[in-house]
């Protein structure tokens, strides 16, 4: 079954970079914003769970200051019109959009969607951002890997989307990354598929959602679901968690091809 914590899309990790400062956004306005476009996601394929052959959860982390991740957090070919991702979803909690934000709770319990932030909340946790001129680090994934037996075909479909921050010291010296809220995807899909962020070679607008559900960024798998829900990283650091999560990824998509027949 589908549903908040359930299951959910696939494809290839590809990439694209940022200013990661993001303190004053600008105010939107959709009917002057050059970069808003009235586009609606693709829906869904339907899952019924007696189609589902396999599946696997995976928590992933997409770096802003990767130059492959460039459309995510930058204005569209340079126009200030255009807003970033965090400006996007930020004037959608804020005015219309029909988005919430959900507290981030500590270690891996932040993705539950089980505690909304209120408006004031929100106000609270964006006048603090803007205050330290924040800066935006990491986007972590939460997302399902699928493999529907009916149509042969691999899925990976993206529950969650988080923004994390730098944590720093009073020194500067940089200490982690802090997750500012958690949002749940599908309740997203429609809102920032109304806003392009790059275009394709035909000058097609390719909009965020777009740019999630193709796989258009690159990141590193953080942790898998399993047994033991165990963390990339908790038995290796630096290279060692690297080469962890190559190995997860590769295994994941193995697990694609090896589940695929005629």
């Amino acid at each position: 079954m589908l549903g908040r914590n359930g299951v959910f899309c696939l494809g290839v990790i590809h990439a694209w970079a940022v200013p990661t400062v993001l303190s004053s956004q600008p105010v939107l306005e959709p009917q002057d914003a050059p970069c808003w476009v009235r586009m609606a996601p693709l829906p869904l394929t339907m899952l019924r769970e007696a189609d589902i052959g396999w599946e696997r959860r995976v928590w992933r982390a997409v770096d802003v200051k990767d130059r492959s991740s460039l459309p995510i957090l930058s204005a569209k070919r340079g126009d200030e019109r255009c807003p970033d991702l965090f400006a996007v979803l930020r004037h959608g909690l804020m005015t219309e959009g029909g988005i919430t934000a959900y507290l981030p709770g500590s270690a891996w319990s932040d993705d539950t969607f089980a505690s909304p932030m209120d408006r004031a909340s929100v106000e609270r946790m964006f006048a603090a951002f803007d205050s330290t001129r924040g800066e935006l680090t990491r986007i972590l994934l939460k997302e399902d890997w699928i493999f529907d037996v009916r149509r042969s075909e691999m899925e990976v479909r993206i529950i969650g989307l988080a923004l994390q921050v730098a944590d720093t010291g009073e020194d500067g010296e940089f200490r982690g990354h802090r997750t500012l809220c958690w949002f749940h995807y599908p309740e997203c899909r429609l809102w920032i598929s109304h806003w392009s962020c790059a275009s394709d070679p035909d000058g097609a607008p390719i909009t965020f959602n777009d740019l999630f559900e193709r796989r258009m960024f690159r990141s590193a798998v953080l942790k898998v679901g399993n047994t033991r829900n165990t963390a990339i990283g908790s038995h290796g650091q630096g290279s060692d968690a690297l080469f962890q999560s190559d190995a997860v990824r590769d295994q994941l998509f193995r697990m694609g091809f090896d589940l695929w027949h005629y």
